[in-house]
């Protein structure tokens, strides 16, 4: 305990993925420098220790008398937000990529990931499709490779992987060159039935301020501004049964001297600067295309398995099935042009989205793809004096990307990736 007051805004958020259903909710505090500091937005923190009380239901005898409740299972939920940015690892030639903060909870959420290895152009390709690379370890069908072509950086999803070549499923803007360095980066994708959980440890500047949330899954909800005036982020929101105060956890929370750290891994950037991509399932000829808005939602949702032998009854978490489209989104042209849009809303039309923001090795890139959408409304209107239009679209899971069919296939039909560069 303090002396006084202290700024509630002063916290720390540390995070481990308990990386199976055999560790499940298991306290891990005695191995503290297993946990990721997370750079979480100042005053985004909302977390709540919280326990069930159950009304037993009893007959009071005096019009004024009340029921003592007793005490069901421990609940808490813990919601933060924390920029969606790349790390500090840029993968080039021989170097694999390193997952930092914002990679780790996509992961735990989103359920899989791939650590790409960058390499070399083998051969000069005839185009910006397809060609030979020096070496394909660890590069699979549905992640992503980057390029720097005319001092501008570019990220692709990777369509097909044939021996050493390698076919994108959006052209570059021209060939690369043989010797050119071939950029590894970070996939994140929906696997089916994710068994990794959460465990986080939320550290007040007061003492007696901390506290150990296991056994958690959660969801992510993505927000981009395209402004110039604001970074890309992510809202995460956690839930759970197991907790215990900082000073019952293995390692006591309480006797932390609470000091600054530096974040790991982390470098933001802002979303302005980037590329949209439209194009019809199965072409590969690039349509990049002007945008002022654009939205990826995320639809997960979340069931507790019970058992009454479990820690406060709960067993584990499973991914079930939505009642909406697992992703889904919007996004605006910077214009009204013509009635293309509406035309394919019209004929149900298999539209492949990608948007990549960050066009330099130094800042590093992330692009997030919708694999295959269908438009289901484009109406024409006005924004800031502008004609424009706003298209709504669902998206389906992937059929365009080519794998063995004794291939997980998870990586490759996956309905939506993020693939983070450096």
């Amino acid at each position: 305990m303090t002396a006084g007051p202290v700024s509630k805004n002063i916290q720390k958020l540390f995070f481990y993925e308990e990386p199976d259903r055999a560790s499940f909710a298991l306290d891990h505090t005695g191995t503290l420098g297993d946990f990721t500091l997370i750079p979480h937005l100042e005053g985004s923190i909302d977390h709540d220790p919280g326990k069930v009380f159950i009304d037993p239901g009893q007959g009071v005898h005096h019009i004024h008398d009340h029921r003592e409740k007793i005490e069901g299972h421990k609940a808490w939920s813990l919601t933060f937000r924390t920029p969606l940015a790349p790390g500090e690892t840029l993968a080039g030639d021989g170097v694999a990529a390193v997952a930092g903060p914002c990679a780790k909870l996509l992961k735990n959420v989103l359920g899989g990931v791939e650590l790409g290895t960058g390499t070399t152009v083998a051969t000069t390709w005839a185009d910006g499709t397809s060609g030979e690379l020096t070496s394909v370890a660890g590069l699979k069908a549905g992640m992503a490779i980057g390029f720097v072509l005319a001092n501008r950086f570019y990220v692709r999803e990777i369509k097909s992987v044939v021996g050493s070549v390698v076919t994108l499923k959006v052209a570059l803007p021209s060939a690369p060159q043989a010797t050119d360095v071939v950029y590894g980066g970070v996939t994140l994708f929906l696997t089916r039935n994710p068994r990794a959980f959460a465990q986080f440890l939320v550290i007040g500047e007061e003492e007696d301020d901390r506290y150990v949330f296991r056994g958690g899954f959660g969801t992510v909800q993505i927000e981009l501004s395209l402004t110039g005036e604001s970074e890309p982020m992510l809202t995460f929101t956690f839930e759970g049964r197991a907790w215990d105060y900082g000073e019952d956890a293995a390692s006591d929370l309480s006797l932390l001297a609470f000091e600054s750290e530096a974040y790991v891994n982390y470098s933001p950037i802002p979303d302005h600067v980037g590329e949209f991509i439209e194009q019809q399932v199965g072409t590969t000829a690039l349509v990049a295309t002007p945008v002022k808005q654009v939205g990826f939602t995320l639809n997960l949702e979340n069931r507790a398995i019970t058992d009454p032998s479990a820690e406060e009854g709960l067993r584990h978490w499973m991914r079930v099935r939505a009642d909406t489209p697992t992703i889904q989104g919007s996004f605006m042209p910077s214009f009204y042009e013509d009635l293309t849009r509406q035309k394919r809303r019209d004929n149900r039309d298999d539209m492949y989205l990608a948007y990549a923001f960050g066009t330099t090795t130094l800042s590093g890139a992330v692009l997030l793809t919708a694999s295959k959408v269908q438009y289901l409304a484009s109406p024409p209107g006005e924004n800031e004096g502008v004609g424009v239009e706003t298209v709504e679209w669902e998206g389906r899971n992937d059929t365009d990307t080519v794998v063995a069919l004794s291939a997980d296939t998870d990586l490759a039909v996956s309905c939506f990736r993020i693939h983070i560069f450096r």
